[in-house]
């Protein structure tokens, strides 16, 4: 089971990287052109999600590179963006007794 989620976890991350360059040519991707759709996930998204597409483009990369078909690496210096703010809702009190009078809670 932990392979197939560590391979829909990076098929998701590819999610946020791929439809944005997916027919780029690697040597027409720029420094700013990452950094501006890193910006962008970072207005709808957390940082984690930013780290994760940050990761897979310069992955990605390094391995274009190893393979001769680029020289240096675009993203190699690319910044992680401020983030939109983590949402922290907790139940309330009240929340927590209806969600256990409803039947919604932990079965033993």
């Amino acid at each position: 089971m932990e392979a197939f989620d560590t391979r829909s976890r990076h098929l998701r991350d590819g999610l946020h990287v791929l439809p944005r360059f997916g027919e780029t040519r690697l040597c027409d991707l720029t420094r700013f052109e990452l950094q501006a759709h890193l910006n962008e996930l970072a207005k709808k998204y957390s940082k984690s999600v930013v780290q994760r597409a940050r990761t897979w483009l310069k992955a990605a990369i390094e391995e274009a590179i190893d393979q001769d078909f680029l020289v240096k690496n675009p993203a190699r210096k690319l910044e992680i963006p401020v983030t939109r703010k983590t949402c922290k809702r907790y139940l309330s009190s009240e929340e927590v007794q209806k969600l256990l009078m409803s039947g919604g809670g932990v079965s033993g």
